[in-house]
């Protein structure tokens, strides 16, 4: 586990290190409802807790699929970076997820 912040580095980092992209910026974090399958974001959602322990996940495919949890809750942090390929001259979006501990 690490905080928000150190993972934000860390991905920073790796895009930079694969020498895919000539630039990487982050764009912004944001908290959003993390689910199996699902991504449930609040029109008035704010910035993600840069504090906060988290835990980075791989696919949205292998969360649990509880029911019981209503679909507004913000249990995660989406991160997006925009990043600029080789060779190529505008930016795109690379969007990676974290769920709160």
């Amino acid at each position: 586990m690490s905080k928000l912040k150190d993972i934000i580095e860390q991905k920073r980092s790796e895009l930079l290190q694969s020498n895919l992209y000539i630039d990487v910026l982050t764009s912004r974090t944001e908290e959003v409802g993390l689910y199996k399958n699902c991504v449930a974001k609040n029109f008035n959602s704010s910035q993600g807790d840069m504090e906060r322990e988290v835990e980075e996940i791989e696919s949205l495919s292998k969360l649990d699929d509880s029911p019981s949890v209503a679909k507004t809750n913000n249990n995660g942090v989406e991160i997006v970076f925009n990043v600029k390929p080789k060779g190529k001259r505008k930016y795109i979006k690379k969007e990676y997820y974290v769920l709160y501990k």
